[in-house]
């Protein structure tokens, strides 16, 4: 059975990069503010990033294909299986989390950005 790819329209891939681009900014920032300058570190940043696409494809191929999936041989078996990007997204979120950990951040360390909302 043929992998169907997961579709996204140009405003969500728009979104995405602009949104991955101040996660790495926002990462950068913070390693400097530590003192982290080596390129090791920065390297790390862009392992983290490589790490969170990867997460989002796993997690939209969950949403367009569901937590179970078909499958067929071609010779006539079909059946339901589970979707390997359930078990995937787990495993790359906890190497997201080490890199975190490597890095010396934390969510509860960073301090709120106030930004001003349109009405």
């Amino acid at each position: 059975m043929a992998r169907k790819k997961a579709q996204t329209c140009n405003n969500d891939v728009k979104e995405t990069k602009e949104e991955w681009l101040q996660i790495e900014e926002d990462l950068l920032r913070q390693i400097e503010e530590k003192g982290l300058l080596q390129q090791h570190y920065r390297s790390l940043v862009a392992d983290y990033i490589a790490f969170w696409q990867t997460k989002n494809m796993l997690i939209a191929d969950i949403r367009d294909r569901g937590v179970s999936v078909g499958w067929d041989n071609g010779g006539g078996q079909t059946g339901v299986k589970k979707n390997d990007s359930v078990a995937e997204v787990v495993k790359v979120s906890g190497q997201m989390l080490k890199i975190l950990q490597e890095l010396g951040l934390r969510g509860a360390d960073v301090k709120p950005v106030e930004k001003a909302v349109k009405i």
